[in-house]
């Protein structure tokens, strides 16, 4: 009798497998798969993704999740509107202007609600605040955004915009100029701020200038997608989204297990710095309407004034609709 019932929970086991319907049984082949872009060269910031696939989330809601380094903002959005990825983590600016000029990209998640656009300097320049940076000289990159919103953060501080000058140079080499006191200031991400602490540290130190805390309110990074993809797509979508915010969330709960589980596929990256990327990215993630309404809601508001901004610094004649520009739709429930 025990050897009959044996051999029927066996076989119901195997059926189950066989169905996908036992908790972790289905294969890789058998998950959708999707691939998201990010914004540049993979460090601490984009650890949640790594974490969401590591920890099963994705598996968990029947995805195969490919997380691929980024080059540039710009060209990250090219990469979903030619189809070669089906999301990307990239600036919303960049997003408003992508749809500006007829491409229907949508975001989808606000990830960087509070912006990490960072001036630093050495601190024996003496440069802490927006007034100061008259009569310097800052390096930028190609493809960057921060020249063009710069003007945003000088009118709010009342400093003189053409008073200032911007320098473009490869992004490796922004870093070595300031060390170098070829350069007054350089822009960055915030999250650039411990590998310039530890480089400006025999020089006397760094100063930083996070533009949020200067009145620049501007939303940043989030998930973009294809409107044709959306719509043909909506539940995988859901359930991508709703396995990268476990992620995040995973991430903020426990950063040196984010850490172990970046360097296993980043062995090269260094632990001390990334950890600090991680308390970086927490602060610029959780904001309050974050915890509010949950990692990834946009605010109408908010999303208006980005609009009216960018069609105002780029003279765009026929802003497009907020609706057009983002939505909560695919966020996970609170």
């Amino acid at each position: 009798m025990k050897r009959r019932a044996g051999s029927v929970a066996a076989g119901l086991v195997v059926g189950l497998l066989a169905l996908g319907w036992v908790a972790g049984a289905a294969t890789a082949a058998e998950r959708a798969k999707v691939k998201i872009a990010m914004d540049w060269i993979i460090g601490g910031r984009h650890a949640p993704w790594f974490v969401a696939a590591e920890k099963g989330f994705y598996a968990e809601e029947g995805l195969d999740v490919e997380v691929l380094r980024g080059f540039g903002n710009a060209a990250t959005v090219q990469r979903v509107v030619s189809g070669e990825v089906q999301f990307a983590y990239t600036d919303f600016s960049t997003s408003i202007l992508a749809r500006a000029e007829g491409n229907k990209v949508k975001t989808i998640a606000m990830i960087l609600g509070r912006n990490p656009q960072t001036f630093f300097s050495l601190k024996k320049t003496g440069i802490t605040k927006p007034k100061d940076l008259e009569g310097r000289t800052i390096v930028s990159n190609a493809g960057s955004a921060a020249p063009k919103l710069f003007p945003v953060l000088a009118e709010i501080n009342g400093v003189d915009a053409t008073r200032v000058k911007w320098v473009t140079v490869e992004p490796a080499a922004k870093a070595s100029m300031l060390i170098s006191g070829s350069a007054d200031v350089v822009e960055y991400f915030l999250m650039q701020r411990p590998l310039l602490e530890r480089e400006g540290a025999k020089l006397g130190g760094i100063n930083t200038m996070h533009w949020a805390d200067h009145g620049f309110q501007l939303y940043s990074n989030g998930v973009v997608a294809m409107e044709d993809y959306l719509a043909k797509n909506g539940d995988p979508v859901r359930r991508f989204l709703r396995a990268s915010m476990k992620g995040f969330q995973r991430t903020f709960d426990d950063p040196n297990e984010a850490v172990t589980i970046l360097r296993k596929s980043h062995p090269t990256l260094d632990p001390e710095v990334t950890r600090v990327e991680i308390d970086i990215l927490k602060t610029l993630v959780l904001t309050d309407d974050a915890k509010t309404h949950g990692i990834g809601y946009m605010d109408e508001a908010k999303v208006k004034t980005a609009r009216d901004i960018m069609a105002k610094i780029y003279g765009l004649k026929s802003p497009v609709q907020t609706s057009d520009l983002y939505t909560n739709e695919y966020l996970p429930r609170k």
